[in-house]
């Protein structure tokens, strides 16, 4: 099974410091905490198959100025857990980079306060079943 960068993170385990956005750079908009309320392995094809991974972690995305952010990550009672790298939007598609793990796309959305994120890339539910349906990893952020 695909190891994604979020879902190391939930399984190994803010402050906001951009100014006002440009409307014209998404990712100037974006700079900020933002809060991780959803966090689900969904079937494209089978709207009952979810598998919820924030179950009780507290994840935070922050978005730095020039590209960076910061994505932290903690359990009740197991340690915290952080990971850096870069981001950049082209048209709906937002592209993060860890050094030493890779790069994955996410399609998204936005409205206000509220960030929807989904993978472009898919997992197997079930990596024994050739014909096990293939997941996606949703996601839905607050700014904080």
């Amino acid at each position: 099974m695909r190891s994604t960068l979020l879902t190391c993170l939930m399984l190994a385990a803010g402050c906001s410091d951009g100014g006002p956005a440009a409307p014209s750079d998404p990712l100037a908009d974006m700079v900020g905490s933002w809060n991780v309320e959803t966090f689900e392995f969904r079937s494209a094809g089978d709207d009952a198959i979810r598998l919820d991974f924030l179950d009780g972690a507290t994840i935070t995305l922050v978005v730095h100025n020039g590209g960076t952010f910061s994505l932290s990550s903690s359990q009740p009672g197991g340690p915290a857990a952080t990971v850096t790298g870069t981001m950049s939007i082209r048209a709906d598609t937002v592209h993060i980079a860890v050094p030493d793990e890779g790069e994955e796309e996410y399609t998204y959305t936005r409205a206000a306060d509220t960030m929807t994120w989904r993978s472009v890339f898919t997992i197997p539910y079930d990596d024994s079943d050739p014909d096990s349906p293939e997941l996606f990893a949703y996601l839905v952020f607050r700014r904080r």
